[in-house]
């Protein structure tokens, strides 16, 4: 959700939630640092296993620092339980705010997206 090379869900969210932006970036602000060692984990142990010692040094981390990374996904948790509330009371029809968000990154950026592959994964109609 949040890569150094992927999407960042937090942008999206702000920009598609503006109403709510102030608490995503909060909430954001204070999970920021338990979501490294969480993608450190997932590179280092989880879906790219690495070696020993970082295998290891990951795990170790995650061990460690628990109590931190359960108050910070239960805090991802209440977002995300906000988000899809607005989603449904602030989109009505998600996949026309999709299109419009899609037309609105191509002017800006003079690029088109694949249709299809928001067609794909039921974003859009």
């Amino acid at each position: 959700m949040i890569d150094k090379n992927g999407m960042d869900a937090i942008k999206l969210w702000s920009e598609l939630f503006p109403k709510h932006t102030k608490e995503i970036n909060e909430t954001w602000a204070r999970i920021k640092p338990a979501w490294e060692i969480i993608r450190t984990f997932r590179d280092r142990a989880g879906f790219h296993a690495d070696k020993p010692r970082a295998f290891f040094r990951a795990r170790h981390d995650v061990t460690a620092r628990q109590r931190e990374l359960m108050v910070a996904l239960k805090d991802f948790r209440k977002l995300f339980s906000i988000i899809l509330h607005a989603e449904q009371s602030e989109l009505p029809d998600l996949a026309e705010a999709v299109d419009e968000f899609l037309d609105e990154m191509e002017a800006e950026r003079n690029s088109k997206y694949d249709r299809a592959e928001f067609k794909r994964y039921l974003m859009i109609h």
